[in-house]
């Protein structure tokens, strides 16, 4: 094999790295940011929605398996699933992001 057939490769490749380099960069950055949020927010908000689902389940993790030290379960679980269908909205609209993010 010469060295121009091993380097054809090489440079379609590069090529392509570059032009797709050339189209993230296009993007905006918001764009990139809400993806991120969204990204994000969904797990918590699908965690707290299987929370829903099953409240006798999510009662007995509490009590069995999570046992949080201060709060007794009747009132973590509830306070935990809030917080995670609450917090993701905010985080997905934007408002109070950072705050939105600390309890998660």
């Amino acid at each position: 094999m010469t060295s121009q057939a091993a380097a054809a490769p090489s440079t379609g490749l590069i090529h392509r790295i570059e032009r797709a380099r050339a189209a993230l960069e296009a993007t905006p950055l918001s764009i990139t940011q809400l993806l991120a949020r969204v990204g994000v927010s969904a797990v918590f908000f699908k965690s707290g929605m299987t929370k829903i689902a099953s409240w006798e389940f999510t009662l007995m993790l509490f009590r069995e398996e999570y046992r949080v030290p201060l709060l007794p379960p009747e009132i973590a679980a509830p306070l935990a699933t809030a917080t995670e269908l609450s917090m993701p909205v905010l985080l997905v609209l934007g408002l109070f992001a950072r705050l939105a993010t600390l309890p998660l």
